[in-house]
């Protein structure tokens, strides 16, 4: 979705009766740079998706901004 932040995903796990968040970023997953990013899900596992925030990337672009405008 144009909506998600794919680099903010987040699985909510419970270890040992603790809350524990692991990240996982899916743009680093589908390129295949972070291999170590790939974790399995378990059942109970809770996946938040946020919504991309306003200068979040999209495919290379700052969103928001137009293409030729500088951070």
């Amino acid at each position: 979705s144009p909506f998600a932040a794919p680099k903010r995903i987040q699985v909510h796990r419970k270890v040992q009766g603790t809350d524990t968040v692991l990240t996982f970023d899916y743009k680093a997953f589908q390129s295949g740079t972070e291999p170590g990013n790939n974790f399995p899900l378990l059942s109970g596992d809770v996946i938040i998706v946020p919504e991309r925030g306003l200068f979040d990337e999209i495919d290379g672009q700052v969103a928001g901004l137009p293409e030729t405008a500088a951070l």
